[in-house]
């Protein structure tokens, strides 16, 4: 049976860039070793690692309120990262929290959610997105767009069904 706790490390300095880590916990003699320590290793250092239930949720998301007070729900999320508590006790081990986070991606997946509902991400992302020349003039010899094609297309078709009505009569009468 795994158990899931909170690991945050800057409790004393939260910022916009801080990590919450969900922590895996397993049953086996080594994992909970590895637990015992990081759990001992929390308290001298005075780092959150508490399980998840409803007032560590409480406390993480007014940590969130008070990191992003004024901003819409879905700009208030610090960024998430699960992980076994073998890698936890790695990272502590070799203090390298610091290259972990900065590797740290946001999926696809939660950058499309935002961008399709919240429309500061919308507006944000279209800045960027903007062209900075302007247009090139016309080019000499080359039609002007999509317009002239669209316009062919729909009198050939017409020209066919014409023509295949016509053929359609003559072949019912027997001609």
């Amino acid at each position: 049976m795994v158990h899931y706790w909170y690991f945050f490390r800057e409790l004393n300095r939260p910022s916009v860039e801080s990590v919450v880590y969900y922590i895996k916990v397993g049953e086996s003699s080594r994992q909970q070793t590895k637990y015992a320590l990081v759990r001992e290793f929390c308290r001298d250092c005075g780092l959150y690692f508490e399980p998840i239930s409803r007032t560590s949720d409480e406390a993480i998301r007014n940590l969130e309120n008070s990191l992003f007070s004024g901003s819409n729900w879905f700009a208030r999320k610090l960024r998430r990262v699960t992980i076994s508590i073998d890698e936890l006790y790695e990272l502590i081990i070799d203090d390298s929290f610091v290259s972990f986070e900065k590797s740290l991606a946001e999926k696809k997946g939660y950058s499309y959610f935002r961008a399709m509902v919240d429309p500061s991400f919308f507006f944000a992302q279209n800045k960027l997105k903007k062209i900075k020349t302007p247009a090139s003039p016309s080019r000499k010899y080359l039609k002007y767009g999509k317009g002239a094609s669209v316009n062919s297309f729909l009198i050939n078709s017409v020209a066919v069904l014409i023509v295949w009505l016509i053929t359609a009569y003559f072949e019912s009468r027997g001609w």
